[in-house]
C-alpha cells in the first residue's frame, strides 16, 4: 500500500527501510508472524537508498519512534557498508537525543570485532539489519526462514558475516521504542 509521505510525520511509529522490496516485504513478514504493522499504527518508509539521516532527525526531532532496517552489505574481506552506515545512524539519533557528537560512543561501537555485540549494541538504538542483502538473504533461506530473516539474520556472527538479531513475532513492534 502507497501512502502519503505526509502520514509519515505523524506521531506513529515508522521503520524506516532502504527500498521498495523491504517496503513492500516487511508488512508482509509481519502480517505471517501475526503482528499486522497497520493494526499497530506502524509506517513502513522507503528512503529509496541508505541515507537514513533525513528522516531520522526530523523524527527523533519530533518524539516520533523510529526503526532503521538496513542491509549488511559485505565487501569479501573489508568492512561491510552496513557497519559503516549503522555507526553513523547511531551517531544522528545519540546527536539530536544528547545535543552532543557521541564520539566516545562511537569509537566503542567501530573498535568492536564482535559482530554480535556490535548487532546489540545498535539494536538499542533501533537499528537492525540482515547478513548480506534482503534479497540474497531471503534467496539464500528456506521459506519459512524468509520470513524470519527479512528484517535479520537468525545468529550472530564476526563483523564480516553481519551478526544482527532476528526479528522475532512482537519483535517489530519493540523495535520501534525510542
Amino acid at each position: 500500500m502507497r501512502r502519503d509521505p505526509v502520514e509519515h510525520f505523524l506521531p506513529f511509529p515508522v521503520i524506516l527501510v532502504e527500498g521498495d522490496a523491504e517496503r513492500f516485504l516487511v508488512p508482509v513478514a509481519a502480517g505471517t508472524l501475526k503482528t499486522p504493522l497497520d493494526h499497530l499504527g506502524i509506517t513502513v518508509c522507503s528512503v529509496a537508498g541508505t541515507n537514513f539521516t533525513p528522516y531520522g532527525k526530523p523524527l527523533r526531532g519530533l518524539g516520533i519512534p523510529f526503526a532503521v532496517v538496513t542491509d549488511w552489505d559485505p565487501r569479501g574481506d573489508n568492512t561491510p557498508l552496513g557497519f559503516n552506515r549503522s555507526l553513523g545512524i547511531v551517531s544522528t539519533i545519540e546527536e539530536i537525543r544528547t545535543g552532543k557528537v557521541p564520539k566516545k560512543l562511537i569509537a566503542e561501537l567501530g573498535a568492536m570485532e564482535d559482530g554480535g555485540e556490535f548487532a546489540k549494541r545498535r539494536e538499542d538504538f533501533g537499528v537492525f539489519s540482515n547478513f548480506d542483502t534482503l534479497e540474497v538473504d531471503l534467496f539464500n533461506s528456506s521459506s519459512e526462514d524468509s520470513i524470519r530473516a527479512c528484517g535479520s539474520p537468525t545468529e550472530y556472527g564476526d563483523r564480516q558475516s553481519g551478526g544482527a538479531h532476528q526479528v522475532q513475532n512482537g519483535g517489530l513492534r519493540s523495535a520501534c521504542r525510542f
